[in-house]
């Protein structure tokens, strides 16, 4: 018998005691409770619900604030904005007649639910969301095809790069991997370049813009779309079917976050050196952020080197022990920056397994970090640095830099061996090395996602 099949089973009487309750007084929030509770883990609920689109199936896709998203993507006049204000008024009402028409069809299906078949029920609950996710999506295109029949034909001109806009605008934000919601035109926006800066870039700018929406279409098409494998998967009970979709969709966000990182690399290339270097350090830092934000360690440095009376050979050597900082750093990072990259996938995909594991009576597998290791390493790469700068500063110069005292207050953990050959500074700077807590206190947590060291 399917494991699913078994699993559902074992919950026929929370079914019922469901059922009872939908009897006294039916409503979708009562039915999505018993959906939830056909999925016994949590982390399956998220996976398989998520993959399912039930949570957006319910949310509209245009909002009251989106108008100004119209009306200053497409300049719309006064006229014209009203319109569409109206437009966006019909489509509201439309879809809260489509929401209640939906649990009407649940409340009509009360006196079917008390079944002995928990397979049967679930499907009975999952049919009304697929033919719900036709109709939204056809409220969707109505409402587009609405507005542009109120354009001229210079707005209209304009559509095809402002409904691509919209459209990532309104679905970028759901990835689930590193790097697979980032929006390039953030990025450049808040770099604020001229017309100049921009000429050079527009073109490949221009190719992210198709390249992105491609990408992501076909992803929110598998999850949220009227053909949704993984709805159909989770109603006819079918593993091999639900797997598959699962790891059908994850093949659609990796391709998403790679469209992403293609293109940091190939605008950077379009950009001048200067310009170049401040794009990736942004566009890393948002798509990787416990990778590439700024560590405890750089602020230091920065501040060290802006300490009033500092000697200028202290200087020079505190510059000196940063440069061999960062490059180290640099060399870590990218070897973070490719393990999370096929960890972070390959995780998705072990919990499936796991959850497989689970519903066949079995335990899971212990599953390792790959980046564990190496944010350890990184901490001790740090811990070595500050101590370094400890030795080359006064007392009262580094009692001044940003959590300074935390690092002297406490005798370091040592420094192991694989990590004392990585963090040998490549300087000239040696410096006596002072006991001090390091950069952090994760040894045992090296994929926090808090800060690598005090703060």
């Amino acid at each position: 018998m399917d494991v699913i099949a078994r699993n559902l089973q074992c919950f026929s009487k929370k079914i019922h005691r469901s059922t009872r309750l939908i009897s006294a007084r039916v409503g979708f929030i009562a039915v999505f409770a018993l959906i939830a509770g056909l999925l016994p883990a949590s982390t399956a609920r998220a996976q398989f619900g998520e993959a399912a689109g039930i949570g957006e199936a319910m949310q509209q896709d245009f909002l009251s604030r989106d108008i100004v998203l119209f009306s200053q993507g497409l300049n719309l006049d006064d006229t014209q904005r009203v319109i569409v204000e109206a437009l966006f008024t019909d489509y509201e009402q439309a879809f809260d007649a489509g929401i209640t028409g939906m649990k009407a069809k649940l409340e009509g299906m009360r006196e079917q639910m008390t079944s002995d078949d928990p397979a049967r029920v679930l499907k009975m609950v999952f049919a009304p969301f697929t033919e719900w996710a036709v109709d939204k999506a056809d409220l969707y295109d109505q409402f587009l095809e609405n507005v542009q029949v109120v354009l001229t034909p210079e707005q209209m001109d304009k559509w095809p790069a402002f409904e691509r806009s919209l459209y990532r605008e309104k679905n970028i934000h759901r990835g689930q991997l590193s790097g697979e919601s980032l929006n390039l035109f953030y990025v450049i926006r808040d770099m604020k370049l001229d017309d100049k800066s921009m000429q050079p870039i527009q073109p490949t700018l221009d190719e992210y813009d198709v390249a992105m929406n491609d990408a992501l279409r076909r992803r929110q098409t598998a999850i949220t779309g009227p053909d949704n494998p993984m709805l159909a998967a989770l109603a006819e009970q079918d593993t091999q079917k639900r797997t598959d979709s699962l790891m059908h969709i994850l093949q659609l966000r990796i391709a998403v976050r790679n469209v992403n990182d293609d293109y940091i690399e190939r605008l950077a290339a379009a950009m001048p050196d200067n310009l170049a270097a401040k794009f990736k350090a942004d566009a890393l830092d948002r798509a990787y952020p416990r990778i590439f934000r700024e560590t405890q360690a750089q602020r230091i440095f920065k501040v060290a080197k802006e300490l009033e009376g500092l000697d200028p050979t202290v200087l020079t050597s505190v510059i000196e022990l940063e440069t061999a900082y960062l490059a180290e750093l640099a060399s870590i990072n990218q070897q973070l920056h490719q393990a999370m990259r096929k960890h972070e996938p390959d995780d998705i995909r072990n919990r499936a397994e796991d959850f497989d594991r689970r519903m066949g009576g079995q335990s899971p597998d212990k599953r390792d970090d790959p980046t564990r290791e190496l944010f350890t390493r990184r901490d001790e790469l740090a811990r070595t640095y500050i101590r370094q700068l400890h030795a080359i500063l006064t007392p009262e110069q580094f009692a001044q830099l940003p959590g300074a005292m935390r690092w002297i207050e406490e005798q370091a953990a040592p420094v192991s061996e694989l990590s004392s050959s990585l963090a040998e500074p490549s300087s000239t700077v040696k410096g006596a090395t002072k006991g001090g807590k390091g950069e952090s206190d994760q040894k045992s947590r090296g994929t926090s996602d808090t800060s690598d060291g005090p703060s």
